[in-house]
């Protein structure tokens, strides 16, 4: 059983994870966007801190804390505003589904930017997780309006593209930095850079919120960011990072799952067709990072 145990709670992870969408769509009733996000990550900040420094011991560094402020800035506060403003006009099973092609563009940007190969099983793989999103944003609409209908859709598809910037930048600038310590520092960052649009959008209107929208703030900052990266950074010590990574595969179903039975989203042919390319692509994409290791 205690072989079994980091598996478990990685599992766990990538339910918590996919619960994310259904629990922002929830709290983007009652909240703004910006709201959201700030209150998550500056929660977060604060549980994870005390988590640092009182059970990993760690000690503080100037040099890594400003290290993180590009990370906080592209993969805390730029991605999750655009994903989470995205919910306002998509489905959060669809979101999470659209969220999981930030490889594809990691991918792409790498062999750009850096000259990292894009290999043909690559470019298979950016093909197919193409098709598949093409497909969920289509959902079998193909009329000239599909960029106003689905706008929500391609907000989502934008915060992807920082994800995946957040995602170079951290492998060039956070070396020698634990995983934990750097998500730690990226959200204050995040919140830091939040603050003066949460101070501007809130100043004349102050929100109030249900007890449901609370909550699943709560859960937002608490199971989704908090508790899930200590269970994965767990996981990364306990079988390695690789096997723990390939958890994420099961974000997008438990997405759409949630969702459907929570919120009673619809299930479409086009939605499982695409997800299904999608992860396939994406599954090519990680493959042949690995085997190129």
């Amino acid at each position: 059983m205690k072989n079994l145990k980091p598996y478990i709670l990685l599992f766990l992870m990538s339910i918590l994870w996919g619960g994310a969408f259904t629990a922002a769509k929830i709290a983007v009733r009652d909240f703004s966007p910006i709201s959201i996000i700030f209150y998550r990550f500056s929660l977060a900040f604060i549980i994870m801190v005390l988590i640092l420094f009182i059970f990993y011991k760690e000690k503080f560094s100037y040099r890594n804390f400003f290290k993180c402020l590009p990370t906080g800035l592209t993969g805390v506060f730029l991605y999750n505003f655009l994903w989470v403003t995205g919910l306002n006009y998509t489905y959060a099973g669809k979101a999470s589904i659209i969220i999981a092609i930030n490889p594809v563009f990691t991918a792409i940007l790498a062999f750009f930017i850096f000259k990292e190969r894009l290999s043909f099983k690559k470019i298979i793989g950016v093909i197919m997780a193409f098709t598949g999103v093409s497909l969920i944003i289509v959902d079998g609409n193909f009329s000239a309006q599909i960029f106003s209908t689905n706008k929500g859709d391609f907000i989502v598809l934008s915060a992807a593209v920082f994800w995946s910037i957040y995602t170079l930048i951290g492998k060039k600038v956070l070396q020698n930095i634990s995983a934990f310590e750097s998500v730690a520092y990226s959200c204050f960052w995040g919140s830091l850079f939040m603050l003066p649009v949460f101070i501007f959008t809130n100043f004349n209107n102050v929100e109030q919120g249900t007890a449901t929208g609370w909550a699943s703030i709560g859960y937002l900052a608490v199971f989704a960011t908090v508790l899930s990266f200590v269970w994965f950074y767990k996981g990364v010590k306990d079988i390695g990072a690789g096997k723990a990574a390939s958890f994420i595969y099961f974000v997008p179903f438990f997405g759409v799952l949630i969702s459907v039975l929570v919120l009673g989203e619809p299930l479409t042919v086009y939605l499982i067709i695409g997800g299904v390319l999608i992860v396939s692509g994406i599954y090519l994409i990680n493959r042949e990072r690995q085997t190129a290791k």
